[in-house]
């Protein structure tokens, strides 16, 4: 401001005497430099001891500022009238060319903008939701969807343990472990059961089961490992059940040879027929009508 003060940096006079003794003072209230003393060696001067008293030869650097210090920190009144202008110092009218040394591109202009650096309000509103609209668009950090979705006491007592989920490829690629199914699907070892192997679509067999083709078992995991599968896709065979397994029988055509068996069909199977000699003979294909499927066997 152009009147000021430096009250806040500097003593004005008034504190300076109020610090400070001027000469007149300090030459009525101290001895001279060069002053004398009576001979002798008094105990106490004016009722006091040497204690009370300075050395003449002392100083004060450690509460006051020495001259040196004093020139170092503060303008003298010439210095001072050389580097600023008086209080009642009055402006050329014009447009000067610089100010403190630096020209107008120094300074921003009354109306100036941060929006290079900052948002402002209109920035802000379409960037960011305030509290209502928040509020309306987003639910409460507390709230619930019992409504929507199953609880955690809800989910396990309705689904099974994620223990016996298996992995998709397990199923798509056949290498799932038959001993991993659950208990109402699984099958024992040793089942022979009908596999639509050409079926589209059909998986890969899973890993623990074999084709009934007659073929060695080389699987240590497997009880069987060594012995031949059952030939039952390579012989076109049936299953028949009994008391005991592993038995053959059978014959894939039934012959006949009648006299005087004139029919050329049998039931609704038809016959063929060769005449030989008057005498009528035939072999009949008995087999019921069929769908082939691929014998499996579990091995393990």
């Amino acid at each position: 401001m152009m009147i000021h003060t430096h009250d806040d940096r500097y003593w004005n006079k008034t504190e300076i005497e109020n610090r400070y003794y001027n000469k007149t003072d300090s030459d009525n209230r101290y001895s001279l430099a060069t002053h004398t003393h009576i001979p002798g060696d008094a105990d106490t001067l004016d009722g006091l001891d040497s204690t009370a008293f300075a050395m003449m030869i002392h100083t004060h650097d450690n509460i006051y500022w020495n001259k040196t210090e004093i020139q170092n920190r503060y303008y003298n009144k010439i210095d001072s009238d050389n580097r600023y202008s008086l209080a009642t110092h009055t402006h050329l009218p014009g447009d000067a060319d610089t100010l403190d040394g630096l020209d107008s591109t120094a300074f921003a202009m009354a109306a100036h903008t941060h929006d290079d650096i900052y948002w402002n309000k209109t920035a802000i509103a379409s960037l960011f939701y305030n509290r209502s609209e928040s509020d309306a668009r987003y639910s409460q950090l507390g709230h619930l969807h019992s409504s929507t979705y199953y609880n955690k006491t809800e989910s396990d007592s309705r689904y099974a343990s994620i223990a016996h989920i298996h992995d998709a490829s397990e199923i798509t690629t056949g290498t799932l472990d038959p001993a991993r199914l659950p208990s109402s699907i699984n099958v024992p070892i040793g089942s022979i059961i009908a596999w639509n192997k050409n079926m589209a679509g059909t998986p890969a067999l899973l890993d623990g089961f074999v084709e009934c083709n007659g073929s060695v078992i080389n699987d240590a995991a497997s009880p069987y490992n060594g012995l031949n599968t059952p030939n039952l896709n390579g012989e076109n065979r049936f299953l028949r059940g009994d008391s005991t397994s592993g038995d053959v029988g059978g014959n894939d055509v039934l012959s006949l040879a009648q006299r005087d068996f004139d029919y050329t069909t049998f039931g609704s199977h038809a016959l063929g027929i060769n005449t030989i000699d008057g005498i009528r003979n035939g072999n009949i294909d008995n087999k019921p009508p069929y769908y082939e499927v691929v014998w499996v066997m579990r091995i393990k």
